[in-house]
């Protein structure tokens, strides 16, 4: 997933070191717009500013953590990402205590242990737990939300809703599809008519949005909520959406929260879940309703649906285990489900150990980590994948050095034949992406940097590879950086 390792981290860390990589902030902008010396550049430049569709709420608070780094004098990018990671790691554990407390609140302190067990040692969610996904990492707030309206036995009433709607702003701030999921939580209250819930839960909303997005957007934009409406109108945008690896297959998000509990047992929690439809449909529907949301909308990635897993969990245990007491063939012959707990179980913990270990996009990380001991030298590199015909950007936070540039990025026989007739070679580095006919690739560029020697060879992880095999859209492949050995 591109967002763990090259939008947030690569936003926070720029941030932080006093550059703007992605070109979010209005004064870069401004400033790139003011460089261009073309009078019809310049004005189209100027008409397409504004903002880019992203929160800053959740780069924000990692540029705090970077900016804390800076000042201990925490510089290696490596080791700045384990703690990154780390801290992820402590946040999660208030994801499995709320699902925890909620279940056993609503339920049973055994449906309470296995809910809690698979937040825990459910085969993918380590994994999860330490990404820089906004899907994920939303999930504990509007949890905590969820747990003060329970505490309070979901009846009428201010000072819950109040808080909760404050938590549900906070987790929309990081993730704004949420606003489906509460939008239809308010409905579901107002048909149950809860009056003083749905007041509170709006107001207390209000506020925190005010305060993580209206405030910021306005010192920014001069427009409060205006990256909210420059994400809606880049995802609802048809020819965007093809830019992405999407399914359009109404059964991908059902599978997608199924296969993310526990492997088999989660097909059985969407019979449990809608068995809860009635009595826990200020859950069931708005999560319904997430899923039909984006199964029609134009972008509908399938890491979008992760916000829904903890609710499915919830409901899908509570409502699986009310029917083992009522379908007699399972009540008869509990050694049935007891096998099929086993089976299951099984496979979760031996899936465990390869996706908790699984370094996602090592070789694309390593390979600008190889970089790092020239991070105050500015840096021009080619990129080459005539093979897979897109060769894939390289995070400059891993380089530690925003002075990184790419010459060009050659991805068919056409550019390279573009390439080669250029007068200027001035590259430092070379990436060749993927083994395919590498000592030919290689002899090619010697030609023109006769010093050129092999400086790096960065294999994919196991789990990359893997992905890599099964979809070769997941541009995991071994990268070779050879240096030039060029003057300047």
């Amino acid at each position: 997933m591109h967002d763990d390792h090259f939008l947030v981290i690569e936003t926070a860390s720029s941030w932080a070191d006093d550059e703007d990589y992605n070109g979010w902030m209005p004064w870069t902008q401004e400033a790139e717009c003011a460089a261009k010396t073309d009078p019809l550049e310049k004005q189209k430049c100027i008409e397409n500013m504004g903002p880019e569709g992203h929160s800053l709420t959740y780069p924000g608070i990692n540029y705090i953590f970077f900016e804390t780094f800076n000042a201990l004098g925490i510089d290696d990018p490596l080791f700045q990402m384990f703690l990154i990671r780390l801290i992820h790691a402590l946040f999660s554990l208030w994801l499995v205590y709320l699902g925890y407390k909620i279940t056993e609140k609503v339920s049973t302190q055994k449906n309470a242990i296995i809910v809690g067990l698979t937040l825990a040692v459910g085969f993918v969610m380590p994994f999860l737990a330490v990404r820089n996904l906004v899907e994920v990492v939303c999930i504990p707030f509007y949890l905590y939300g969820i747990w003060k309206i329970i505490q309070n036995d979901i009846k009428d009433g201010w000072k819950p809703y109040l808080l909760a709607g404050f938590f549900f702003g906070i987790a929309f701030a990081i993730r704004f599809q949420l606003f489906v999921f509460f939008g239809v939580m308010g409905l579901v209250f107002m048909f149950q008519f809860k009056w003083r819930a749905c007041i509170s839960l709006l107001l207390g909303f209000s506020i925190s949005l005010i305060l993580t997005q209206g405030l910021v957007d306005y010192f920014l934009w001069k427009s409060p909520f205006a990256e909210f409406m420059a994400y809606v109108g880049y995802n609802s945008n048809l020819d965007t959406a093809k830019d992405y690896a999407t399914s359009t297959h109404w059964y991908t998000y059902p599978g997608i929260l199924a296969g993310m509990t526990i492997p088999i047992l989660g097909l059985f929690y969407w019979i449990g879940a809608f068995r809860m439809s009635k009595k826990m449909a200020w859950l069931f529907f708005p999560m319904l309703a997430f899923l039909i949301f984006h199964a029609v909308y134009p972008n509908h990635q399938e890491r979008f649906i992760f916000p829904m897993l903890p609710v499915f969990l919830i409901i899908g245990v509570i409502g699986w285990s009310l029917l083992l007491e009522e379908i007699k063939f399972l009540k008869n012959k509990p050694k049935t489900w007891k096998n099929i707990l086993i089976i299951g179980w099984s496979l979760n913990f031996l899936l465990l150990p390869f996706f908790t270990t699984f370094y996602g996009k090592q070789s694309r990380v390593m390979a600008a980590y190889a970089l790092y001991p020239k991070k105050n030298e500015q840096i021009y590199y080619i990129q080459e994948d005539v093979a897979h015909g897109k060769a894939t950007f390289l995070p400059r936070h891993y380089a530690g050095n925003w002075n990184v540039r790419t010459l060009m990025d050659i991805n068919s026989e056409a550019q390279l034949a573009v390439w080669s007739k250029r007068e200027v070679k001035a590259a430092d580095y070379i990436f060749l992406y993927g083994i395919n006919n590498l000592e030919k690739r290689i002899n090619f560029f010697s030609t023109y940097f006769p010093d050129v020697q092999t400086y790096e060879t960065i294999d994919p992880s196991f789990m990359d590879a893997v992905l890599h095999w099964l979809n070769p859209r997941n541009k995991n492949q071994t990268i070779t950086v050879l240096k030039t050995n060029v003057e300047r």
